[in-house]
């Protein structure tokens, strides 16, 4: 059976055969879609078969050789895409990615595990992670023991290659009940200046990370007991990047002898 169409007129005429049944869309030239067989649809233009759709795929040219096919696998039931279960892991490429509803790495502040600062001469949190950009050094009532020369306070940073121990441009200040004229200038560490050993430091020195591995830090520490509230500034320019911190005492042979220090990161 044909279904002739023109242009003009819109369906003009049917002829044709159940068996063989085709929809000329030009008569005149015998170009159209034809159904050769049970599942299968072919085109044909100039009264030659130029394409057959069945089963298998394409076929150019009425024929499977030469042709180019393109095979479409069974689908069972409606499942028309099958993903692989969610898991944690959102990307690992080393390329920046954009993730969406997931718990970024260094997105929050990370607490560091609490250290007494009742012995030693000095404090490390070392394993710091190379994407921290800031980090907050917290005193709670510590205290060290004296010796003949009272030893000023230090917050010295480092690298995998150690404690930075030089290059260091800070200033420490001392006010209040027994000030320090003129502060303390360090190339050693940032200063929290000490001058009896009764005192008992509370308070916090932040850390950030300008660019380049140079750091600044900022912060307030006072003494309790001696009625004092020490201002901390200034900068390192580190030769690698960041991983830990220390806090000592600047002869080296005082020890501490009461308190505790902690550390956050972001």
């Amino acid at each position: 059976m044909t279904v002739i169409i023109n242009g003009t007129n819109g369906i003009v005429g049917v002829s044709g055969s159940a068996a063989s049944p085709a929809i000329t869309v030009d008569a005149d030239t015998n170009t159209g879609i034809f159904f050769p067989e049970a599942d299968k649809i072919g085109i044909v233009t100039g009264g030659t078969e130029r394409m057959r759709i069945n089963n298998d795929g394409i076929a150019l040219n009425g024929s499977t050789s030469g042709s180019v096919t393109f095979t479409v696998p069974a689908v069972a039931g409606d499942n028309i895409l099958t993903f692989p279960a969610a898991t944690d892991t959102v990307a690992t490429l080393a390329a920046t990615q954009t993730l969406t509803n997931k718990t970024i790495q260094g997105g929050a502040i990370t607490s560091d595990t609490a250290q007494l600062s009742t012995s030693g001469t000095s404090i490390d949190f070392t394993n710091i992670p190379s994407w921290v950009k800031r980090i907050t050094v917290m005193f709670r009532g510590v205290s060290t023991s004296t010796t003949t020369t009272i030893s000023n306070l230090l917050i010295q940073l480092g690298t995998s290659s150690g404690v930075t121990i030089t290059g260091y441009a800070t200033y420490g200040l001392r006010t209040g009940a027994t000030t320090v004229a003129g502060g303390v200038n360090s190339t050693v560490g940032f200063p929290v200046v000490n001058n009896q050993a009764a005192s008992m430091y509370s308070g916090s020195v932040i850390f950030s990370a300008l660019g380049g591995n140079i750091w600044t830090g900022f912060g307030i520490i006072g003494d309790s007991v001696g009625g004092n509230s020490n201002i901390i500034t200034g900068g390192i320019s580190l030769a690698e990047t960041l991983d830990r911190v220390r806090i000592t005492t600047a002869n080296g042979t005082d020890t501490f002898d009461a308190g505790s220090i902690n550390i956050m990161y972001e």
